[in-house]
């Protein structure tokens, strides 16, 4: 089994106006890796280092 987080992010990070009326979020997925105690490492992985897991 593999646990997966999705969420919305921007591809940019300056943000004109109030942030949660900027239309320009886009859906993404992260494959949730855990550390030696179990917990969760949420760490943004490009996708060659994704695809050579």
């Amino acid at each position: 089994m593999t646990d997966l987080c999705v969420y919305h992010a921007r591809p940019y990070d300056e943000i004109v106006g109030d942030p949660l009326y900027d239309p320009n979020r886009h859906a993404m997925i992260m494959k949730v890796h855990y550390d030696e105690n179990d917990f969760p490492v949420f760490k943004y992985q490009t996708l060659e280092e994704v695809f050579a897991e």
